[in-house]
């Protein structure tokens, strides 16, 4: 290669690898130190009326610990479920910010577009509620509130 193509390839290869700064950081799931609990407070399905409290057909949290894992349970009747897994925060391109979580197991708890998907995304609606993503396949919305 000739010597003056050489600079101005290393020069371009330098700018375009530079940084301004650290990557801006994920924001924290409502800006509260972990553990946290979130309780599912409201079920709406395809037929009109939502469902909250006792009238929920099962009782669901989702523990999210300091160490990016989670712990999501649910309790239907006498019977008790859970699932584990890790999460993660991100921004999305439409400007919401969302929980992403990875399940070890793809199983019941995991409220997906997909069939036998084992992973499901939660987004922020202000910095107190989640919102299930399977609303937008005509699947129920779920909506869950930091326990403080």
């Amino acid at each position: 290669m000739k010597p003056f193509l050489l600079f101005p390839l290393v020069l371009a290869a330098a700018v375009a690898c530079h940084q301004e700064g650290p990557a801006p950081a994920a924001p924290e799931a409502a800006a509260a130190p972990y553990p946290q609990t979130w309780r599912l407070v409201k079920l709406t399905g395809s037929i009109p009326g939502a469902k909250t409290g006792a009238n929920l057909p099962f009782q669901e949290t989702v523990l999210f610990r300091a160490d990016s894992t989670f712990l999501k349970t649910r309790l239907q009747g006498d019977q008790y479920t859970e699932a584990r897994g890790t999460f993660s925060r991100q921004n999305g391109a439409d400007g919401r910010r969302y929980v992403l979580l990875a399940y070890a197991v793809a199983g019941p708890l995991v409220r997906s577009c997909v069939a036998n998907a084992s992973t499901e995304g939660l987004a922020f609606e202000g910095n107190e509620t989640l919102i299930s993503s399977t609303q937008a396949c005509d699947g129920a919305r779920l909506e869950y509130q930091s326990v403080k």
